[in-house]
């Protein structure tokens, strides 16, 4: 039951390339991940936000030709311009990604602001949104408890100490899931 998610690097021919890598899985799934604030698009991808746009639709309209299972990454979403990322994941959504994901790779918003940013983009994209909040700031489950309340649809979580981690999940979900509408079998 589970699904391979593999990131298809920031190339048609890297994304050619990890295809073939992932084609026989059962249950493939590949990630255009690319950072959607300014100083991650311009420093590392020297690139403003009209050809990051660019770069984002050829990106997963060509993952769809390969794969029905297309999900945008947005790296850094929390440092993004306001309105910009929610521009990115529908951008995304347009061209073939059935979900995505907004990280907060600074680890630095609030509760609200991880909700707020996940309502925005809940109201300008058809794909399932998807948080993973970083924990710098010792609030990564209370903005995974938020992004829930504000309609999220799912959260990632990750093994390092910066981001929400598996386990302060399913802590949350066993002590509060109801409250949440949620269960975990964790």
């Amino acid at each position: 039951n589970c699904r391979l998610a593999i990131p298809v690097g920031d190339s048609v021919s890297s994304l050619a390339e990890t295809w073939q890598c992932v084609s026989g899985a059962k249950d493939p799934c590949l990630q255009v991940v690319l950072p959607v604030s300014t100083v991650q698009m311009e420093y590392g991808y020297h690139l403003k936000s009209e050809k990051m746009l660019d770069k984002i639709a050829s990106l997963c309209a060509a993952a769809a030709k390969y794969c029905g299972t297309v999900e945008f990454v947005a790296r850094d979403a929390s440092r993004a311009e306001p309105g910009f990322a929610a521009a990115c994941c529908k951008t995304a959504a347009e061209n073939g990604a059935a979900a995505v994901t907004l990280c907060d790779d600074s680890s630095s918003f609030f509760p609200e602001e991880m909700a707020a940013l996940g309502r925005e983009v809940k109201a300008a994209c058809d794909a399932a949104v998807y948080v993973l909040p970083g924990n710098g700031l010792n609030m990564a489950a209370a903005c995974a408890v938020e992004a829930l309340r504000a309609g999220a649809d799912g959260l990632k979580t990750a093994a390092d100490a910066d981001s929400l981690s598996a386990d302060a999940l399913a802590d949350i979900l066993r002590a509060r899931g109801d409250a949440l509408g949620v269960t975990s079998s964790l």
